[in-house]
């Protein structure tokens, strides 16, 4: 058994909405930054394994933990300055090459 069908086998309640996120994300053409606070206890290797093969190939990052990171930030807008920073450091690498 591949390492992502034992994923979704032992989440298929916590993850009962998977199968529609994908068919939707299938419509779109970009790739997939992973905020959700699992980001904090999995990899990106290990969150990649709950998705299907062509989605797990667009989880191009995760955003970083302020919480831990000894970021002063107002706490309503942590998750807004995380996804903020993923995208800056995204575009800073992209407009390297």
């Amino acid at each position: 058994m591949r390492e992502n069908e034992q994923a979704r086998i032992s989440l298929s309640g916590v993850l009962s909405k998977l199968s529609h996120f994908e068919r939707v994300i299938r419509n779109c053409d970009f790739g997939i930054a992973i905020s959700s606070a699992w980001r904090i206890d999995h990899s990106i290797a290990q969150l990649r394994a709950y998705f299907s093969h062509d989605i797990s190939a667009r989880i191009i990052d995760i955003t970083p933990n302020f919480h831990v990171a000894g970021f002063d930030l107002d706490y309503c807008y942590v998750r807004e300055q995380e996804i903020k920073a993923c995208c800056a450091k995204r575009d800073t690498n992209t407009n390297r090459g």
